[in-house]
């Protein structure tokens, strides 16, 4: 049982946007198929970042309304809905609405810059108090964190 850091998690989430972008496909016939499984493995990598270091999205505005768009689209595609990859852009979407939420309600970030404190170190701030999750991997692939001493499969 190890513990996922983003130097872990980096390498797949780049490997699975280069597979998207890939503009030369050799396999034309499985091209759907691969890339519902590399959206798929991209979604869950991303859904893992969140969880484990909100940090990475939080306050980067541009690549949150990115990732949120991007589960909006898949999320909102009917076909997709018994695919791996929906559960995993519902997940990503849930959790930026989550990240939204925080800050609105919560609204710490803004009264430190309402209170005169520079922006890097509100959002730091602000960062450091939104609640994470330590997430666990055995063999590539399988995620997992502790709930109440309960391990829940991601």
């Amino acid at each position: 049982m190890n513990k996922v850091t983003i130097h872990y998690l980096l390498p797949y989430i780049k490997s699975s946007i280069d597979k998207v972008n890939n503009s030369w496909k050799p396999n034309l016939g499985a091209w759907g198929t691969t890339v519902r499984i590399t959206l798929t493995s991209l979604f869950k990598h991303l859904y893992i970042m969140i969880l484990a270091y909100p940090e990475f999205v939080v306050h980067k505005k541009k690549f949150r309304d990115t990732l949120y768009n991007k589960a909006l689209t898949v999320v909102n595609k009917s076909e997709l809905s018994r695919e791996p990859v929906y559960y995993y852009a519902k997940k990503v979407k849930e959790s930026c609405d989550t990240l939204l939420e925080w800050e609105k309600h919560l609204g710490v970030y803004n009264r430190l810059r309402v209170a005169g404190f520079k922006d890097m170190i509100a959002q730091k701030i602000s960062v450091w108090l939104y609640p994470r999750e330590a997430v666990y991997y055995e063999n590539d692939g399988l995620f997992f964190r502790i709930c109440s001493g309960v391990r829940v499969n991601i």
